[in-house]
């Protein structure tokens, strides 16, 4: 005889218990979903790491209805759990991070780094040694501060856990919450202990190479993390920090990987879809070359000139004021042929210089007048240049956007070279009609960085705490496109900006997106923008088919 029949109401009751708990559980399971759900459909950028951890609320709070169903009915689909069991592991396989090898050596002459180095040294550093190697063309010597020395610093200082709990919590489309996330991120990589091995590394690559160059060299740090100089990424993300003596190497490694997590780079990462564990960070200490000109060569022409031909950018000293769009540079078309000439020169306005500093890395002095309105760059060394951009693109098999620099001696150097961004042919183009806006046009002309149509509510900024006040759809107006811009781009409809050239981030960014920066209106009548996917969830959707 069964016990329970003297019971009833025992068992009764604990069924009761398992269906009120099943309630509960189903509750929490439907809310994840709805939140995952939004995620998805709504195109939320958050940090992958927010995915992970909703998922797994979902798979305890799945995990527990079963258990809920086993008190309810002991002998009802014996099998469910197991097959969630099976899905589960599929779903955590994705969610596995990336291998990071945290091994010595963590340093890497630029001459040695080997051709399939990608995951070593990162993109920017890995072209350099290309360009060097197999081309044969002149770049500043340096070494490589490696990822794994990355990989290395993060799990000696057990940052991996404080790191992703505040990725958790990141809301991107809040400048706010940019800012305070991005704040302890950084705080906590400077705060951290460089662990003496590294240290030791770095500071025997550094007098290694000292004495082979027989002199006191100080260096450009430059970051190089994986996947940047690809078509996943834009200049402006990391710092640089230049002119570091020896006394300063360290600091300025901490500083370099510290800017993996400013707020822009956090912003653009996240946005594309890539997971923080996919991007380490490589540093390249380059030597640091005095530079009198500096610029880029787009090898395929962005303003729509002509369809064979490049252009050169070139402004006097250090390049950083043209990268960050806050002078106005010289530039020079050339065609692309066998034999380049030259089809058109255009003087900018460059009224400021970056140049070393005494005391401090760099600082930026004004140009003399007769020099402002003066070009940068003779002809002889933009034929040279174009050679050399032509080389490149013909190796790396697409357009390239390449730095360059020229130091007192007239000699010129390769700094870096990417994938150039350019509009996709054959897009319909995109038409608006004005003739119902009564205001009238206030600023017309100037360079358009790519086709389209951008319009809304003039929104001009000062200082970079305006971002906060940013209203959708705005049409951003500022002295120079900041690479701190980059944070409320989802929010723009176009940006005016007075100096800049067509390369610079903001213009990358807006290729991308389709937007235009040809026209500002006081009354927003119509705005283009572009969805973008995460392309984890498609992979999650993909094993969720194959196995369900």
């Amino acid at each position: 005889m069964d016990p329970a029949d003297f019971f009833p109401g025992t068992v009764l009751r604990e069924k009761y218990e398992a269906f009120k708990s099943l309630l509960t559980h189903d509750r929490h399971v439907h809310k994840l979903m709805a939140e995952l759900e939004e995620i998805y459909h709504n195109q939320v950028r958050v940090d992958f790491k927010a995915i992970e951890d909703k998922y797994n609320d979902l798979s305890r709070y799945v995990f527990a209805m079963l258990d809920d169903f086993s008190r309810m009915c002991p002998s009802c689909y014996p099998d469910l759990k197991d097959y969630f069991k099976r899905f589960d592991s599929y779903v955590r396989f994705i969610f596995a991070p990336a291998e990071c090898n945290a091994s010595a050596p963590f340093t890497i002459p630029l001459n040695e780094i080997p051709s399939d180095g990608h995951a070593l040294v990162g993109g920017k550093a890995l072209n350099l040694s290309i360009i060097e190697r197999a081309l044969h063309l002149p770049i500043p010597k340096g070494f490589v501060i490696n990822t794994n020395a990355f990989c290395y610093f993060i799990e000696f200082n057990d940052l991996r856990k404080s790191i992703d709990e505040r990725l958790t919590r990141l809301d991107i489309n809040s400048t706010a919450s940019l800012n305070v996330v991005s704040h302890e991120l950084v705080d906590i990589m400077m705060k951290a202990q460089i662990p003496p091995e590294l240290e030791e590394d770095i500071i025997n690559a550094y007098n290694s190479f000292q004495n082979s160059a027989g002199r006191n060299i100080r260096l450009a740090m430059r970051s190089s993390a994986v996947g940047e100089d690809t078509r996943s990424s834009f200049a402006g993300q990391y710092r640089t920090i230049l002119n570091v003596r020896e006394g300063g190497i360290l600091d300025a490694y901490k500083a370099v990987i510290a800017s993996k997590y400013s707020p822009r780079a956090l912003y653009y990462r996240i946005s594309y879809g890539l997971l923080d564990m996919e991007t380490p960070m490589a540093v390249i200490a380059l030597e640091m070359i005095a530079s009198a000109v500096s610029g880029v060569i787009y090898t395929e022409d962005i303003e729509g000139l002509e369809s064979k031909s490049l252009a050169i950018h070139s402004i006097w000293g250090l390049g950083e004021l043209l990268v960050g769009g806050e002078v106005s540079p010289d530039i020079i078309n050339v065609t692309k042929k066998d034999k380049p000439e030259i089809i058109r020169k255009q003087t900018g306005i460059k009224s400021r210089q970056m140049v070393f500093s005494p005391k401090n890395s760099t600082k930026i002095i004004p140009v003399d007048d007769d020099k402002q309105h003066f070009p940068s760059l003779d002809d002889t060394s933009a034929l040279i240049l174009a050679d050399w951009g032509m080389r490149l693109e013909k190796h790396f098999k697409e357009p390239q956007d390449i730095e360059w620099c020229m130091d007192n001696d007239d000699k010129l150097f390769l700094l870096q070279s990417r994938p150039l961004r350019s509009e996709e042919g054959g897009l319909k183009p995109l038409e608006c009609k004005f003739e119902d806006i009564e205001n009238s046009v206030l600023v017309s002309g100037g360079e358009m960085a790519c086709s389209g149509i951008g319009a809304g509510k003039v929104f001009r900024i000062e200082r970079d705490s305006d971002l906060e006040k940013l209203p959708e759809g705005a049409v951003l107006v500022a002295r120079n496109a900041s690479p701190h811009y980059v944070t409320v781009m989802n929010k723009l409809s176009a940006v005016v900006t007075d100096t800049g050239g067509t390369g610079t981030f903001v213009t990358a960014y807006l290729v991308r997106k389709g937007f235009s920066l040809k026209i500002a209106r006081k009354k927003m009548k119509h705005t283009c923008s572009s969805p973008k996917s995460y392309k984890q969830w498609k992979l999650l959707k993909k094993y969720a088919r194959k196995f369900s």
